[in-house]
């Protein structure tokens, strides 16, 4: 079957609909996804657009292809208007946004969907063609040439796409990092967007934290956390891409619930210490006071660190 899946636009839903396309992997798929993040399907042929003109023109282009099926992931009203525009024959979403009229086959949102992993209601775009879905311990594997550091080092991730109020207080990303460094002599390598670089330009770093943040492309910093001792980052699409390739990954919660969001992984944990308002799902904190991230100790997320690290080396001596 020949079928256009059209991708999520944030990096953290990228990653995890990969767990959809690899109960594809029998059929001929092509990916529909914003350019920045083609990095994430580097295995799959890529339909790429920057701007909604150039997801217009792209979807007309596409109709003298016949494609069988349409699978759109995003629940947008435009998402399933472009797939309506790219003629594909049988078109599977969720209902949702009075965006029905583009879609041949309906499926309801569960009214519980929020109170279970989203990976679990998205799964459910498979039943109409009779697909059993599995979810698989590694998804994601990135395309590496080389090593950048012969040091062993942690990936730490202190910032987050969708808002400050997700993000960890920043001191104590580094209290994390010096405890790596005094106990196991791993060394920090900090990444996040162009648009962070300005906020950590400011703080002063220890010699054995590198700043790489801005630094890297996605297929730089996937390659980084591959090849890393471990990564510790908040709710954001690094932690999921971590998780993804079956890295050891810690992701540290707040706003949002690790029930409907938490990355999937072999290695993959998270901590999570909510107070009453929690989770709010709010960009800034409306009360001001961060508690919910402010609860998460340094000693919480080290003493999962130690968890993850003995648990894995273990497992390594059993299997030697």
């Amino acid at each position: 079957m020949r079928i256009l899946f059209r991708a999520p636009n944030w990096l953290g839903d990228a990653v995890m609909s990969r767990i959809l396309l690899y109960n594809l992997r029998e059929h001929d798929v092509k990916v529909i996804c914003r350019e920045n993040l083609k990095d994430i399907f580097h295995d799959f042929d890529t339909f790429t657009f920057h701007t909604g003109k150039d997801l217009f023109r792209l979807s007309l282009s596409l109709r003298k292809d016949k494609y069988d099926l349409g699978i759109v992931v995003p629940l947008s009203f435009s998402s399933a208007f472009f797939m309506y525009l790219s003629g594909a024959r049988r078109r599977v979403g969720f209902s949702f946004e009075m965006r029905d009229i583009f879609l041949t086959d309906k499926l309801k949102i569960p009214p519980d969907w929020k109170e279970k992993h989203t990976i679990k209601t998205q799964l459910q775009l498979l039943r109409p063609i009779g697909i059993k879905p599995e979810i698989p311990e590694v998804y994601f594997l990135p395309e590496c040439e080389m090593q950048l550091f012969d040091f062993p080092y942690a990936i730490v991730s202190p910032f987050a796409a969708f808002g400050r109020a997700k993000e960890w207080l920043f001191d104590r990303f580094i209290e994390i990092s010096n405890l790596l460094y005094m106990n196991y002599s791993i060394k920090t390598v900090v990444l996040g967007s162009k648009n962070d670089a300005i906020r950590i330009h400011k703080k002063k770093l220890p010699e054995h934290i590198v700043n790489m943040v801005g630094k890297t492309t996605l297929k730089e910093a996937a390659c980084l956390i591959k090849n890393a001792a471990l990564f510790i980052g908040n709710d954001s699409g690094l932690s999921h891409l971590s998780a993804a390739m079956g890295q050891k990954t810690i992701a540290i919660f707040g706003p949002t619930s690790p029930v409907w969001t938490a990355p999937l992984g072999k290695f993959a944990t998270f901590v999570w210490k909510p107070p009453e308002c929690a989770p709010c799902y709010k960009r800034e904190c409306p009360l001001g006071t961060k508690a919910c991230m402010k609860n998460v100790s340094t000693e919480d997320v080290f003493k999962k660190v130690k968890e993850l690290l003995n648990n894995v080396n273990q497992q390594r001596l059993k299997n030697k």
